[in-house]
């Protein structure tokens, strides 16, 4: 499957933005799966995408949030950056249906995937950026992210952040994330999380990521434990999404018959990572450890 040019200029308008190099957007909405070398499939391009989003995004919170200090700036921008604000804009552009995927690869599936979309559009942005410099970059991130910037008045805090700042201030252990199954098919996994802190009753929860299903138990365990001690947590929303954690797995496997859920190994594996920690100490909420994105600007 190909683009044809009648495509190829609706997205062009969609997105707001004429390639001088059609090439760039070809590659950018090009799938590996579908055979692919390297240097044409988006992969490589998501790459440079990732920084120039990361880059313009930090460069507009900087001038529009003036009095606002690096770490309330910094969770702004994880949520800004994140896979599911990513794949939100992607869907806004309908950017699925322009994707290069082969039939037998179940393309609807991927085609609907929050990871391949906010893969994609990062790609997008990578290719207006090699077409016609950052300007032009900045102009598109601009128009599709200025109502989500808007949207926040005050910085987000992720339920997962808020849990670690309400321990860390009772100076109790960090939360502890325990994955106790996996199920479904390889293309739609469903993962179940456990959540526990200070000796409270459990939580678990669902979620087609095991980002997703951590980030509702630890909202579960906030409400239990702000309200057993009569007293408001931060006020959170779900960040949108840690690329990283967000992983589908090749084959899905109930716990004890895949190693990667086997409760020995994993009933330490989701203590927060001692950047977010240190980053909580400091009052910045959201770290840049908590997400695959804050590389060079966001993880990967």
């Amino acid at each position: 499957m190909s683009m044809r040019r009648g495509q190829l200029e609706e997205l062009e308008t969609r997105l707001g933005h004429r390639f001088a190099d059609r090439d760039l957007l070809r590659r950018a909405v090009t799938h590996s799966s579908t055979g692919a070398v390297a240097s044409l499939a988006y992969e490589r391009l998501e790459f440079l995408g990732d920084r120039v989003l990361g880059l313009v995004i930090a460069e507009t919170l900087l001038q529009r949030f003036a009095d606002e200090p690096e770490g309330a700036m910094t969770r702004r921008l994880a949520a800004l950056v994140s896979r599911d604000t990513l794949a939100a804009v992607a869907r806004r552009l309908e950017l699925g249906r322009f994707l290069v995927i082969p039939a037998h690869r179940n393309d609807d599936a991927l085609r609907s995937r929050d990871s391949v979309l906010a893969d994609a559009l990062e790609a997008v942005i990578a290719g207006v950026y090699l077409d016609a410099g950052l300007e032009a970059a900045r102009a598109i991130v601009r128009r599709h992210w200025d109502t989500a910037i808007d949207l926040e008045r005050s910085p987000p805090v992720d339920p997962k952040s808020a849990l670690q700042e309400w321990a860390l201030g009772r100076r109790l252990a960090t939360p502890d994330y325990e994955v106790i199954e996996c199920r479904g098919p390889p293309h739609a996994p469903v993962f179940t999380v456990q959540a526990t802190v200070g000796g409270h009753p459990p939580q678990t929860a669902t979620g087609p990521s095991k980002r997703k299903a951590e980030l509702t138990a630890a909202a579960q365990l906030l409400s239990l434990v702000t309200g057993a001690h009569g007293r408001d947590g931060p006020q959170t929303t779900h960040p949108e999404g840690d690329r990283s954690q967000d992983h589908v797995p090749e084959h899905s496997h109930s716990p004890g018959t895949d190693p990667r859920l086997d409760p020995h190994r994993l009933s330490r594996q989701r203590q927060d990572d001692p950047v977010v920690a240190a980053d909580a100490a400091r009052g910045h909420g959201a770290g840049r450890g908590d997400r695959k994105r804050i590389r060079g600007g966001r993880h990967r």
